[in-house]
């Protein structure tokens, strides 16, 4: 995902998820020895259920569709 203009908003989690994010954010940055922010692991969980979903979104898919009907053809059109 680009650096692009980001909106704030408010969510809820409930105890557990709370503590199983801090303990997750905790042992990332261990591993990867830099911060890791709790916000980029729920726009990436945010990005994945999308991506998940995306057939049930109206418009989102069939464009998808057509890009990849497009390639096709072009690859089609090469191989011929």
């Amino acid at each position: 995902m680009g650096r692009s203009k980001m909106i704030n908003t408010t969510i809820y989690l409930r105890p557990d998820q709370d503590k199983d994010l801090k303990t997750l954010v905790q042992k990332l940055s261990y591993h990867f020895e830099q911060r890791i922010y709790a916000s980029h692991l729920i726009r990436a969980a945010i990005d994945l259920v999308i991506q998940k979903h995306q057939s049930e979104l109206p418009g989102y898919f069939s464009v998808e569709l057509e890009k990849e009907k497009e390639e096709k053809d072009k690859t089609k059109d090469w191989i011929e």
